[in-house]
């Protein structure tokens, strides 16, 4: 917990050198829910070829979460939320998934590794 503190704090202070460099007087960001479990995991492709179509797969899966593209892609829920992107050195996509149980985590990490890995 102590080094989600610290990377919060890196974070606001990033965001308010970046404000202030761009002019902006104010940023206001919404806290994130607190969650109860994180859990990184990645899968080995064959090919980095291969990242786009399983993106597209995670994106028409979870058609009904908001999601970010910006690094490869975010699925946001309100009890759950999962980042997967590609290493830019190995053919392989890196999940990093947080849920509010330990249970729920457990159940989507394996859920959204079985897209990844179909």
């Amino acid at each position: 917990m102590a080094a989600m503190s610290q990377r919060r704090n890196q974070n606001a202070e990033l965001s308010s050198t970046i404000a202030g460099a761009m002019g902006v007087k104010a940023v206001v960001v919404a806290p994130r829910a607190v969650f109860a479990d994180r859990d990184p995991s990645h899968t080995t492709l064959a090919s980095m070829d291969l990242v786009p179509a399983k993106i597209d797969q995670l994106a028409a899966k979870y058609a009904d979460a908001r999601q970010y593209m910006l690094d490869g892609i975010s699925i946001e829920y309100p009890d759950w939320h999962c980042n997967v992107r590609p290493s830019n050195t190995e053919p392989l996509l890196r999940l990093n998934l947080e849920a509010k149980t330990p249970e729920l985590m457990a159940a989507k990490r394996d859920e959204v590794i079985a897209v990844i890995r179909s």
